[in-house]
């Protein structure tokens, strides 16, 4: 089961590192990927927020599937300096899927008519 995500929503992306012994000094990078046909969407450094705990801010891209729907896997990977190149040995990647599609709203437009029968 994967996660929806309506376009244009602030997602946030977070990566929460497993060894609570982990005192180095960590790199977290996400990078989002059209599921089907591996194209790259995106790359986010994720910042540091402390307690070994990574995140940023994603604003969703559009799905350009004429609301079909589009899936993409993001993965985590952490690394051991700034420049993203050399990676941690002691974690794996993490990749997630998740579905872009704008979500069904019943407030929103498509209300049932209604009124009296003749």
């Amino acid at each position: 089961m994967s996660l929806t995500l309506s376009p244009a929503e602030s997602f946030p992306i977070v990566r929460v590192l497993k060894d609570h012994t982990d005192t180095a000094t960590n790199y977290v990078q996400a990078v989002i990927r059209n599921a089907t046909t591996d194209a790259l969407i995106d790359t986010i450094n994720l910042t540091d927020k402390g307690s070994r705990r990574f995140s940023k801010v994603w604003k969703v891209v559009w799905d350009d599937t004429f609301n079909h729907g589009r899936y993409i896997v993001i993965t985590t990977t952490v690394y051991t300096d700034s420049g993203y190149t050399d990676k941690n040995l002691n974690y794996a990647e993490e990749a997630e899927t998740y579905l872009i599609q704008q979500r069904w709203n019943p407030y929103v437009g498509g209300g049932g008519g209604g009124g009296e029968a003749i």
